[in-house]
């Protein structure tokens, strides 16, 4: 999609999700796909300081979570899924270890030690269980991390 010009499709942030079941819009939970040839613009207030700094740099670390993965990791989900057509499949997903706090604030250390500073943590969408985002988000902003 990214080779298709912009006036004919736009990929776009998701604002609000589906209150009640699954449709095709649930193939992504943080984008969306978009027709409409319009311009988007985004504002946004940014902590004192930020929009300086952000005119000079943007240092991102992309985590990829989990290093290894087995194919049994990934698994169809059987059953009816509610207000799906069945001719769609679905799957689970569970990495079978649990996020590596240590590795994470290790990697952002060196990338602080070579960088001076990170702005933001990028992890793969699904790398982590909902009980895991809590204490990598806390890990993260200890560093000095704000996104």
């Amino acid at each position: 999609m990214s080779r298709i010009a912009p006036a004919r499709i736009r990929i776009t942030p998701k604002t609000h999700f589906a209150a009640k079941g699954i449709t095709i819009r649930s193939f992504s939970r943080y984008l969306a796909l978009n027709y409409e040839s319009v311009e988007l613009g985004w504002l946004r207030l940014l902590p004192a300081g930020w929009a300086e700094a952000l005119r000079r740099e943007f240092n991102l670390v992309l985590l990829p979570w989990p290093l290894t993965l087995a194919a049994s990791a990934v698994r169809p989900v059987t059953g009816p899924i509610e207000n799906m057509h069945s001719g769609y499949g679905f799957f689970e997903f569970d990495p079978g270890e649990p996020v590596a706090l240590d590795l994470i604030e290790r990697t952002v250390r060196e990338a602080r030690r070579k960088l001076g500073h990170v702005h933001a943590v990028v992890l793969p969408e699904d790398a982590l269980a909902a009980d895991e985002l809590v204490p990598v988000e806390q890990a993260v902003a200890d560093l000095g991390v704000r996104l």
